[in-house]
């Protein structure tokens, strides 16, 4: 017998059992938490309808009234181990969510509700909840601090303010005995030592009062006898007079800035400090200045400094008179703007530069009351568009239902320029499946792998780079600053949407929104640099970009404020 070619021949016959599925690569059961090869998602556990503990188990969606899924608790994993598709209703367990939906990466999300928003921790001792940026971490603190029945000590098991010995109770109004609880939810007065100061001096001419003992009151307030020479930190050389120290030098305690407030002087302790001026007079566009001698003063910024008037819409917002003021414009490009067919756009759109080209598809729509505005506009067939404001106008097929005019060039007077700032430090990158939440700073490139989400705290953020893979999900959860350094990539089927609030994103390089992809509630600038949308995706924020090259079917929106 041939030993190497039997040998030859099990080999292959292994490999063909492994390629043809034999047992070397079963695959696990749905629901053991481990993620197979045939599987999209198996966190394990029980199965629920709607993923909701509380509508009782279930095993298919079939048992499930209401037209909702099976699921695993809190998920959008159905009973078999697959997503359900995007927009599914489910239950996400947090009370300070509303809207609960599955999103592109198969999460199970919601909008946050409103800060301050009662919600309940299922903890006792640290008082009444309340959202605070979509979580349940607002707390109005120990309910039983204040009490003053000896209900002092909080005990979470019973929730319940219990009595505690010794700790201090309801003042009787006697500066001679102590006040106490005796441990058993009793508020007690045992008198003080003989001795005992019960009234402190309170000026150079004051004498202090001693407890006598058996819980006697303080006696009366006695004080030097009057012309008694006398000096305190506030007075020198003065005499005693009805137990003041008067008809002395003053301190000057007036350091002659009204801005940091009127000082004064206690005859114990010297002079103190006032409380400063609050100059702000919340206008966005003045000054909030203090002058030590005049005082508070509200001057008005210069003409085009730039400015929020907190709507996202107007992508560029600016001080004029004091007042700031938004460009009613949520679209614009510097030199090119070239947007597929069937396209639709709910806003207005323009073109800026003097030489400017805007060509928009054939089957487009641009909603009425809009206004297309460049030095040359191109409008292809079977479009609809409302005004348009060109210098050289190309619509031979296209029905203009509004007005026609020359553009006025440039459109903006100023540009959305770049912000300073510079980025570094770590890298981040989220796993597959994966969820990271980053705080406010710098960072080097941060990475989103397929069905990945990464999460934004409040706060302002420099990046050198951000590439996500498909699907992944952006999520800052309340208003951001995002400002990328390098290049920004959003791979097929991604989703930029926060929880709440909004979004400034300024990308210094290339900023590409990859096919099918979602952006909501976003100011997007990249003033210098070409943004590319793909095919089918939603942008619903702000524009401003050097050029913008958009393809088929992708629709334009900016939420109302």
């Amino acid at each position: 017998m041939n030993h190497a070619r039997a040998a030859g021949a099990l080999l292959v016959g292994l490999i063909v059992c492994m390629q043809l599925g034999g047992p070397a690569s079963a695959s696990g059961a749905c629901g053991d938490g481990i993620l197979d090869s045939n599987e999209e998602c198996d966190p394990g556990g029980g199965l629920f309808c709607n993923g909701n503990p509380a509508l009782g188990a279930c095993t298919t969606g079939a048992q499930c009234s209401g037209g909702v899924n099976c699921y695993s608790a809190f998920s959008c994993c159905k009973f078999n181990c697959q997503f359900v598709g995007q927009g599914a209703d489910c239950f996400d367990g947090n009370q300070c969510t509303d809207g609960d939906h599955c999103d592109n990466v198969g999460r199970c999300v919601g909008q946050f509700k409103a800060d301050g928003t009662s919600c309940d921790d299922g903890l006792f001792c640290n008082g009444g909840d309340n959202c605070q940026i979509g979580e349940c971490v607002g707390h109005a603190g120990d309910p039983c601090t204040a009490a003053t029945d000896c209900q002092t000590t909080c005990n979470e098991t019973s929730n319940a303010c219990e009595s505690t010995p010794f700790v201090p109770c309801g003042d009787d109004g006697n500066t001679c005995t102590d006040d106490v609880c005796n441990g058993l939810g009793t508020c007690t007065h045992p008198p003080l030592l003989p001795g005992t100061i019960c009234r402190p001096l309170a000026t150079a001419c004051d004498l202090p009062e001693l407890c006598a003992g058996g819980g006697a009151p303080c006696p009366a307030d006695l004080h030097l006898p009057d012309n008694t020479a006398c000096g305190d930190l506030c007075t020198a050389n003065g005499s005693c007079q009805a137990g003041e120290c008067v008809n002395g030098t003053p301190l000057v305690c007036d350091d002659n800035d009204v801005c940091n407030g009127l000082e004064t002087c206690d005859s114990l302790i010297g002079c103190q400090n006032g409380t400063p001026l609050d100059c702000s007079d919340g206008i966005a566009c003045t000054d909030d200045a203090c002058d030590a001698s005049t005082g508070c003063s509200n001057p008005s910024f210069a003409d085009g400094t730039p400015c929020d008037d907190g709507n996202l819409c107007t992508i560029i917002d600016r001080c004029y008179a004091g007042v700031c003021q938004g460009e009613n414009l949520a679209f614009v490009a510097k030199t090119l703007a070239k947007i597929g067919g069937a396209a639709v756009i709910d806003g207005h759109l323009a073109v800026n530069d003097p030489g400017g080209i805007g060509k928009l598809g054939s089957f487009s729509t641009m909603t009425p009351g809009s206004l297309f505005t460049g030095d040359s506009v191109s409008i292809g067939k079977g479009s609809t568009v409302f005004d348009v404001h060109a210098n050289n106008l190309r619509a031979p097929a296209a029905t203009i239902t509004g007005t026609t005019g020359p553009a006025t060039l440039p459109v903006l007077s100023t540009w959305c320029d770049l912000p300073g700032g510079s980025c570094g430090g770590p890298d981040v990158s989220v796993d597959v499946q994966g969820l990271v939440r980053i705080t406010p700073g710098s960072y080097n490139t941060i990475t989103v792998y397929s069905r990945g989400t990464i999460e934004f705290d409040p706060g302002e953020y420099d990046v050198c780079s951000i590439r996500t893979l498909s699907p992944s999900a952006l999520r800052p959860r309340g208003n951001v600053v995002l400002r990328v350094h390098g290049t920004l990539g959003i791979g097929r089927f991604g989703l930029f949407e926060p929880y709440a609030g909004s979004t400034e994103l300024w990308v210094a390089g290339k900023a590409k929104i990859s096919t099918s992809s979602e952006v909501h509630q976003v100011a997007l600038r990249t003033p210098t640099s070409l943004t590319k949308i793909g095919r089918l995706s939603i942008f619903d924020g702000a524009l401003c970009v050097a050029s913008l090259r958009a393809q088929k079917d992708v629709q334009f929106g900016c939420p109302s404020p």
